[in-house]
């Protein structure tokens, strides 16, 4: 069974092989048919790559505010909730995006409880209690028992999988240098990615309902380049396309928009996982740079911006400038959520 995410945040995928996805998402389907259940909400795996997020009840606002603290890594929500059963706590101890979300649909209490097996969170399960109440304490410890058993039976299946799994060679293969016509009109002959014209006439190609696009802006390299003169300047900035591509899907679109400054659009990105690519792509340029290439590393400041539904990429484009600017003016290497 698989619940119908409520938030562009939320994208629900494989629940029918992943036993721990199937529990939540029976156990949140008892809050879409009781009226008096309250919201709940299950983060699965919240301390993974494989993060999910499934609500029943409500609009799905709870969910999606939910889904932005366990993104931004705020452990405030599963920190203190106790394994097995649940505690009763106010919304205003939670991270804030989930307290404005509480307030603003009139709920003030939440019961949170978890479900670990040593060192490892499986899931975390928070009770809202709406004006029409919350399920009662039974119900709640049914459910955490529901999830820790399907819990001990994906690990059960992950380590059978992986006894039966042929042995690979591991070994990295040699990389290969990427090469590009200087003389196409479409790329930008230093790095190879697109040009800024180029890439944004990708925008009109697109025909999705959702998307991410993410901007690096490379920090303080006006004073890189009066340092170490133009020559480095250029070789920093091929190399910052490189790992940039390097960490993105063959469907990616990657642009040099400004003399210092890149852009991506992610062709097919999980709302859930985009984060997670936003911080790998900054770690990315922020690791040693060659020894030859003059400082040894440099940073850049990230800007994220999604939009579901009617995707205006033009705004999102003028929205993830903005926050560029906006996290330049409190410092560098830092990850900031377009507006």
């Amino acid at each position: 069974m698989s619940a119908t995410p409520a938030s562009s945040f939320d994208v629900i995928t494989g629940s029918d092989t992943d036993p721990l996805l199937s529990a939540a998402a029976i156990a949140t389907t008892r809050a879409i048919d009781d009226p008096d259940y309250g919201v709940l909400v299950v983060v699965v795996r919240p301390t993974s790559d494989d993060v999910k997020v499934l609500s029943g009840g409500g609009t799905g606002v709870l969910r999606a505010a939910v889904s932005v603290a366990v993104a931004a890594g705020n452990d405030r929500i599963w920190r203190d909730a106790p394994h097995g059963h649940t505690a009763s706590r106010p919304v205003g101890v939670l991270p804030e995006v989930i307290t404005a979300s509480a307030g603003a649909a009139g709920v003030h209490t939440a019961y949170t409880g978890c479900v670990r097996h040593g060192d490892r969170l499986d899931a975390v399960a928070i009770w809202f209690e709406s004006w029409r109440g919350v399920a009662d304490e039974n119900e709640r410890q049914r459910v955490l028992t529901e999830l820790e058993h399907a819990a001990l039976i994906a690990e059960e299946r992950r380590a059978a999988a992986a006894a039966a799994a042929p042995v690979v060679d591991l070994t990295p293969a040699a990389p290969t240098e990427r090469t590009w016509d200087p003389n196409d009109p479409r790329l930008d002959p230093l790095t190879g990615v697109l040009a800024h014209d180029a890439f944004v006439d990708t925008f009109d190609e697109f025909e999705g309902d959702e998307a991410t696009l993410l901007m690096l802006d490379i920090d303080g390299f006006h004073g890189i380049t009066a340092e170490w003169g133009d020559e480095t300047a250029d070789r920093i900035l091929r190399e910052v396309a490189e790992r940039i591509v390097d960490e993105l899907g063959a469907d990616d679109h990657v642009g040099r928009v400004d003399h210092d400054r890149f852009a991506v659009l992610l062709a097919d990105a999980e709302r859930s996982e985009v984060m997670v690519i936003a911080k790998r792509l900054a770690a990315a340029v922020a690791a040693p740079l060659p020894d030859d290439l003059g400082p040894d590393s440099v940073t850049a400041t990230t800007a994220l911006a999604h939009q579901s539904g009617l995707v205006d990429l033009d705004e999102m484009f003028d929205s993830a400038a903005a926050a560029v600017a906006s996290g330049k003016r409190s410092g560098t290497g830092k990850l900031v959520l377009a507006a």
